[in-house]
């Protein structure tokens, strides 16, 4: 079995159940997790960790520097692991050779200063462990945030979450109206040019609307839509508070159920190629 360490973004779905997501790939490996690697107790029940303050929100350089720093103060740590990886939200980042002057575009390519990138966070994982160019530096990138993995796989993630298969907050009636009518609602109100390539999602006429927060706030867009609506479920769904999104609760159970395989179907420009490496252990 290959012993793999992990440094995740510091957020509260990635450190709860990455690991768990991860072993769906490869059966056959042993993760073990150092950032987020602290956590304080919590008196209320619910949750698996409460982050270290110096953790949470931990993403791109920072992350990287905590990375840095941990292997060049620990490398005795890693000597008998047999690969790395990180994850991260690239956020809008590195879309600067798409199209020039139209930030929509549907082209799905890496550009060469992520590229650029990658080979430079491999090559400083690798000088700092004494390693060679053979010893996987994996990169697992959610582009542009993590909830784009979750749409991949509606059924698992927005679809199911909120019914009687997930958090039983609706009955099985009003999950299978609210999933049927809020997908379309997102593809339409949320993704619309970026429907069939979610991972470049980001960019509107020049300005980048973050994918989080714009499902966050469609919740209640959509609750004011439905609730003009004559069905009774519909006016039951528009007033029912629960019916919301949040990363810490909603994006937890949804990283533990959605399936990688179905996320590499939809997000091949930066999510399946480190499926692959992954998978390939």
């Amino acid at each position: 079995m290959k012993s793999v360490a992990c440094f995740f973004t510091g957020g509260y779905t990635e450190s709860n159940s990455m690991q768990i997501f991860l072993k769906k790939i490869n059966e056959d490996i042993e993760l073990k997790q150092f950032c987020p690697n602290r956590t304080k107790k919590r008196k209320r029940p619910g949750f698996e960790r409460d982050l270290i303050d110096e953790y949470s929100g931990l993403t791109g350089d920072a992350l990287l520097h905590y990375v840095y720093v941990y292997l060049t103060n620990h490398k005795e740590e890693f000597s008998d692991f047999d690969a790395i990886i990180i994850e991260d939200d690239l956020d809008g980042l590195f879309k600067e050779e798409l199209v020039p002057g139209d930030k929509t575009t549907l082209v799905s390519k890496r550009t060469q200063s992520f590229e650029d990138h990658c080979k430079t966070i491999s090559k400083t994982v690798r000088e700092k462990l004494n390693k060679d160019e053979t010893f996987p530096v994996i990169q697992f990138y959610a582009a542009p945030e993590i909830e784009t993995w979750f749409l991949s796989d509606w059924n698992n993630s927005f679809g199911s979450v909120y019914g009687p298969k997930g958090m039983a907050l609706l009955t099985s009636a009003e999950n299978a109206y609210f999933s049927a009518r809020f997908h379309p609602y997102i593809r339409d109100h949320i993704l619309c040019q970026y429907n069939d390539c979610f991972e470049n999602y980001g960019y509107f006429a020049g300005t980048y609307r973050k994918l989080s927060d714009e499902i966050i706030s469609s919740f209640d867009l959509f609750k004011v839509a439905i609730a003009e609506e004559a069905l009774p479920i519909a006016k039951t769904l528009s007033i029912k508070e629960e019916l919301r999104y949040s990363k810490r609760i909603h994006g937890d159970a949804m990283l533990r159920q959605i399936s990688p395989d179905t996320v590499r179907t939809k997000c091949t420009v930066y999510f399946q190629e480190a499926f692959s490496l992954l998978k390939g252990l």
